[in-house]
């Protein structure tokens, strides 16, 4: 029986999209949570001659793609200016890196220069690898808990399953913090249980008929960044979350810096949100919240979301 613990997952930027940049498991394994894979966009073929016979003839086989989804803490590297483990799967996610030397790196949303990855799956006894990756991610901010990112691969199946042992893994040892003492602000300071962020980027898988599975190289081709909030509600003279919505009030989304450590410390922001859904009523333990609804917009360019590491 093969244990779904038992499992090994290794992610390395490619040079050239599409050739495999050989990940390996001392250099190259990321720790994650919720690993998953299975084909994607598969391609049965149905044939329907006439016939004599209602009988159904044998569907064809014509390619299929392959995706990987996991989840991964948020955390930084223990070195100022020193890339976090899920570095790359970031740039692999459409995101630019910005590397200050001794001092930040920080993940911005990226039009263009896109980066594409290779992925080794150890799943026990069997190594699974897709080149020509390209991804999108989602971000989970939950009072008590540790920020998580979720990510979703697509990429090209490189040839069949193989039989593999398990590698000897190296992950990093930093620890992450968790969500407590968090100077969260949204047009001054807000009262939150949650922070959610969906990047929306649009992964397209086209059709080639010349590439050996049927689909041509993966790209990135859209993204629309939206979250939400569930602050404590105020009254009408204090904060009218219905008339900011009506309006399309604008304000600047920041966790504010968390955690307390040089180098694993990380702030995300928006620079400008506003609400994109009427506000809805909810409920803390009796306490009435607003649950919003938000889309974030650029002030200059590729700037509607940060990820800072300090």
């Amino acid at each position: 029986m093969k244990l779904t613990k038992r499992s090994v997952i290794a992610l390395k930027i490619e040079e050239t999209q599409g050739t495999d940049a050989v990940p390996t498991a001392a250099s190259n394994a990321i720790l994650v949570e919720d690993l998953k894979w299975s084909p994607a966009s598969e391609r049965m073929v149905d044939r329907k001659p006439v016939r004599a016979t209602f009988g159904e003839l044998k569907k064809i086989y014509a390619g299929h793609l392959v995706e990987v989804s996991f989840t991964m803490e948020i955390k930084g590297s223990g070195v100022l200016g020193v890339a976090p483990e899920m570095g790359a799967c970031l740039k692999s996610c459409g995101f630019q890196e910005v590397i200050t030397e001794d001092t930040s790196v920080e993940y911005l949303p990226a039009t263009t220069g896109q980066q594409s990855c290779t992925i080794y799956f150890w799943e026990d006894g069997d190594l699974i690898k897709m080149t020509g990756a390209m991804g999108k991610v989602s971000f989970d901010l939950s009072t008590g808990a540790i920020g998580k990112a979720s990510f979703t691969f697509t990429g090209h199946p490189a040839g069949n399953l193989s039989a593999a042992e398990l590698p000897a893994a190296s992950y990093s040892s930093m620890v992450p913090v968790p969500l407590i003492g968090v100077a969260f602000s949204m047009g001054g300071s807000l009262d939150v249980s949650k922070l959610s962020v969906d990047m929306g980027i649009t992964v397209s898988t086209p059709s080639s008929m010349s590439a050996p599975n049927g689909y041509g190289d993966i790209y990135i081709s859209d993204r629309n960044v939206t979250g939400s909030i569930d602050p404590f509600a105020k009254t009408a003279n204090e904060k009218d979350y219905l008339a900011d919505w009506k309006s399309g009030k604008e304000s600047s989304l920041t966790t504010g810096e968390i955690g307390t450590v040089e180098g694993n410390k990380y702030t995300l922001s928006m620079s400008k949100v506003y609400s994109a859904a009427a506000p809805k009523a909810g409920d803390r333990e009796g306490g009435v919240t607003r649950e919003l609804t938000l889309a974030a917009l650029p002030t200059n360019g590729d700037d509607e979301f940060s990820l800072l590491f300090t």
